[in-house]
């Protein structure tokens, strides 16, 4: 999944700030093949950088909580592929600490491609920085008061 968003970050003229693997040879060759720069030696080095403002976390599903949980109390927004976590309490304590923390933890689901999305015409308007029009869905889902039809 990582290739992928970083081929999407290519093709759309963006750039990676920095990548971070367990692996040092993966590293250096994903940072080679999309023009990364920084290439961190540790998570604590991606979570102390302040020119790190996200992570997206394209990590096996078992590590996803404790990462994020890192990244949010170091007040970096995160991105994370799905399963976002193992279980629902793990996700109600990453939200409460996203809240806390004033970020924005969200899952990789391309909610706009979902049938039901089109059919109640959620799909908002593309904003320059894209996260806020997919922000807006998934709370509509989470908080939304009466049931869809």
């Amino acid at each position: 999944m990582a290739h992928e968003m970083a081929t999407v970050f290519d093709k759309n003229n963006r750039e990676i700030y920095g990548v971070f693997s367990r692996n040092a040879e993966k590293v250096k060759q994903f940072s080679a093949d999309y023009g990364v720069v920084h290439q961190f030696n540790s998570l604590d080095d991606v979570f102390s950088d302040d020119n790190v403002d996200a992570v997206y976390i394209a990590t096996p599903h078992n590590t996803h909580f404790d990462i994020a949980k890192q990244a949010i109390e170091h007040g970096k927004h995160v991105l994370m592929e799905k399963a976002i976590t193992l279980n629902k309490a793990d996700l109600d304590q990453l939200e409460d600490l996203a809240h806390q923390h004033n970020v924005i933890l969200l899952e990789a689901m391309t909610l706009v491609h979902m049938p039901l999305a089109k059919k109640v015409d959620l799909v908002p308007p593309v904003y320059s920085g894209g996260a806020v029009a997919l922000t807006e869905i998934y709370s509509f889902f989470l908080n939304h008061p009466r049931p869809l039809k």
